[in-house]
């Protein structure tokens, strides 16, 4: 099946993602409404973002792969993606906001620590609880971060027969860390965020990287549709009754992997413009907005929603900042924007 440069069904599936996790993070804001039970799931958006991320970068890399410059023209065009936008929410909650709101500093570092771990990418791992509001959906970058480093490596040393089971070892491999962490054969892990029980909708993607340029139209639209037919009713199943079980991430990968196969066989119907665009600036939007509450007696700004409850009235929680936040957002929409424009499209 040949693939073309860009595909728009991709970021139609991006914008998906997203919204999935914005909505399940903003059910918490309306609580009269029951929002949880409609966005309970919407943290799987997340297991989407791996699956994507593993197809598109393995299709890179496979193109790439016999070419001078293959690690410096990948790692150069992930740093331009990836670090500006990172390592700005990094100064700003580091630096910045203990500058202009000292009642935050303690609930920063303590929840935050070890702080150094963030500018690694090694949050995930090293966290004992959740980072501060501001930091806490980093975790996915640093999987995704810790993938890049890695796979490349396996992508250009590896035999090329062996990609394919390599991918899917790597969902084995998720699969058999939460298992033994589920009965105690490991010492105990956060099977949510550690980047080796993770692994599966990254290695599903990147078995789909591997294996839908070589296949036909129909194989991969059958693939799909079986997959979905096969794993949403035990995802659906497994997620009522028992969401602790060791293969829920499996299954809601392998669904998502069903869903990708569907996208890139089937020509996209009508324009989809709102979820493709939402789509392409993804990446901004996954990092974590300011939460806004709006009180209808005192129109103040909530902008954290622990920390500052207690000083919701304060000048920095004023409705004032509410210029200051949308400008924020459009700037951060002009840069990412601009970013890829200047690259291909992952």
């Amino acid at each position: 099946m040949k693939l073309p440069s860009y595909i728009p069904q991709l970021d139609v599936l991006r914008g998906v993602a997203v919204l999935e996790v914005m909505l399940y993070h903003a059910a918490g804001l309306l609580p009269a409404l029951p929002l949880k039970r409609v966005f309970g799931a919407g943290y799987t958006g997340v297991d989407l973002f791996f699956v994507l991320s593993g197809f598109l970068i393995t299709g890179i890399l496979i193109k790439a792969r016999d070419t001078d410059g293959y690690f410096k023209n990948f790692y150069a065009r992930r740093a331009i993606r990836i670090w500006p936008l990172y390592y700005s929410l990094l100064i700003f909650t580091f630096l910045v906001l203990p500058v202009i709101a000292p009642q935050l500093r303690t609930a920063i570092f303590t929840r935050s620590h070890p702080w150094q771990s963030f500018p690694f990418f090694l949050q995930n791992l090293m966290l004992k609880k959740q980072a501060f509001d501001t930091l806490r959906v980093t975790w996915t970058l640093a999987i995704e971060e810790q993938f890049y480093i890695v796979w490349p490596l396996v992508v250009r040393f590896a035999p090329r027969r062996m990609l394919k089971p390599l991918a899917l070892l790597a969902v084995l491999v998720s699969l058999a860390v939460r298992w033994s962490a589920m009965y105690g054969f490991t010492p105990p892990v956060d099977t949510y965020t550690n980047t080796l029980a993770r692994l599966d909708g990254l290695g599903l993607g990147a078995f789909l990287g591997l294996w839908i340029p070589e296949a036909e139209d129909r194989h991969v639209r059958q693939a799909g549709i079986g997959a979905i037919a096969l794993a949403l009713p035990l995802t659906i199943a497994v997620g009522w009754f028992r969401p602790a079980f060791c293969g829920f991430y499996t299954l809601v990968s392998i669904c998502f992997a069903g869903l990708l196969c569907l996208a890139v066989s089937v020509t996209l119907p009508g324009n989809w413009g709102f979820l493709r665009y939402t789509g392409k600036i993804s990446y901004a939007l996954s990092f974590p907005r300011p939460r806004v509450r709006i009180c209808p007696l005192y129109g103040h700004l909530q902008i954290f929603r622990d920390p500052l409850r207690r000083v919701e009235r304060s000048r920095f929680a004023h409705c004032g900042n509410l210029r200051m936040l949308w400008i924020g957002i459009r700037v951060v929409v002009f840069l990412r924007k601009q970013i890829s424009e200047a690259e291909i499209e992952v």
